[in-house]
């Protein structure tokens, strides 16, 4: 006697729940550096730098990183996130330092590798973002993450290389007086208020990206609790 029963299918288990922890506190420490670069991006304004407030949602990225569960990441991923987080909580007093300094080199590119190191976390989570909608077959999480990335690249990446490097030539050719006035950048009137709000555009982009990714491994989450899967 055949048994008629049909085979029990097994369902394959997302994995954005899994991240939930990491990607709470991604989007903790994007609102604290959205709210704090109003006035040190907008405005120029260098009062929070002088008290290390950058150093707190760098401490809450690099903790995030560390919660990213070992299993469904490849090694070489997690070790370029712990990497990018951990060089930008070691250079994050740096950018303090420089300011209150007067006009010391080795802050200043201090600062540079702390802000280079901050981007390059940015795209490497974009790319684990990436990773985690197509493999969820989240089609509109897939194409923020793409988005974001390119506006990373192309609004803050480029931009600021292209604004370092003019004031490396202008050493050449006696624009810039000198290296330290060359590097300092933030000042307000060095760069244009059109190029701070591409920076703090792209910024608000990967907050946007964060709560989108939270908001969609809660509501994965939620419907796993409720339906069991065998």
């Amino acid at each position: 006697m055949t048994d008629s029963r049909q085979p029990v299918q097994l369902v394959e288990q997302p994995l954005l729940p899994l991240f939930l922890t990491s990607l709470w506190l991604m989007t903790v420490a994007m609102c604290f550096v959205a709210l704090a670069g109003i006035p040190t991006i907008l405005q120029g304004k260098v009062r929070l730098i002088f008290s290390y407030w950058q150093c707190l949602p760098a401490l809450i990225m690099l903790i995030s990183v560390c919660c990213v569960p070992k299993k469904e990441t490849s090694d070489k991923c997690r070790q370029r996130l712990l990497l990018a987080a951990f060089a930008m909580l070691f250079l994050s007093p740096f950018p303090t330092w420089a300011t209150r300094s007067s006009g010391n080199i080795y802050f200043e590119l201090c600062s540079i590798a702390c802000l280079a190191a901050a981007l390059w976390l940015l795209m490497e989570i974009c790319q684990l973002f990436r990773f985690l909608a197509e493999s969820g077959q989240q089609i509109m999480l897939t194409v923020a993450a793409r988005k974001t990335q390119f506006l990373i690249l192309c609004f803050a990446i480029i931009p600021l290389s292209a604004v370092y490097c003019s004031g490396i030539l202008g050493l050449f050719t006696g624009t810039s007086c000198s290296f330290q006035d060359a590097m300092r950048i933030w000042d307000y009137g060095k760069i244009s208020l059109f190029l701070r709000v591409f920076l703090y555009w792209s910024l608000l982009q990967f907050l946007f990206l964060c709560l989108s990714a939270t908001w969609t491994a809660t509501q994965q989450l939620k419907k796993l609790l409720k339906e069991p899967y065998v």
